[in-house]
């Protein structure tokens, strides 16, 4: 399977030129959309759509947030 990662997502902000960021649905951390594959072509509505999750957590997860929660949370209780 060939992800594909965006290109070009500069926006223009009042305070100047910025990349855009997004939310990852599983982690909770900001990052910057390249960090974001592009969403399949059955479920995107424009081309430069990305998906919910980071890279990170798509590799990792499979796209199942819920459960990649779980697991982040365990990690972080074993961690502490």
């Amino acid at each position: 399977m060939f992800r594909q990662i965006p290109g070009g997502l500069i926006i223009s902000t009042l305070f100047g030129d910025e990349v855009a960021t997004k939310k990852c649905n599983t982690c909770y951390e900001v990052k910057y959309k390249h960090e974001f594959y592009i969403e399949s072509v059955s479920k995107r509505r424009n081309a430069e759509q990305v998906r919910n999750q980071c890279i990170e957590c798509w590799d990792r997860f499979k796209g199942d947030a819920g459960w990649g929660r779980r697991v982040l949370e365990c990690e972080a209780l074993e961690n502490a």
